[in-house]
């Protein structure tokens, strides 16, 4: 995405733009995802407790990030 962006006028912003849609897109793709396991996991009841919500998404977050940091190792 960045190679294709320098080619670009207004590298920098239109750079910055562009991390942040992806990290929209990330936020909102965790909190769907969060939504919809604390939906399963009580047997598809639909008013999910908020405090599973958020456990769930920051358990998504901390696997992500321990992932992240992971690959980096050789």
């Amino acid at each position: 995405m960045f190679q294709m962006l320098a080619n670009l006028p207004m590298t920098q912003i239109t750079s910055f733009f562009g991390i942040v849609l992806v990290l929209i897109f990330f936020v909102t793709s965790s909190d769907s995802g969060s939504l919809v396991v604390a939906s399963i996991t009580p047997g598809g009841k639909l008013d999910a407790p908020i405090p599973r919500r958020v456990f769930l998404a920051t358990m998504e977050g901390l696997i992500a990030a321990a992932l992240l940091v992971g690959s980096g190792a050789s």
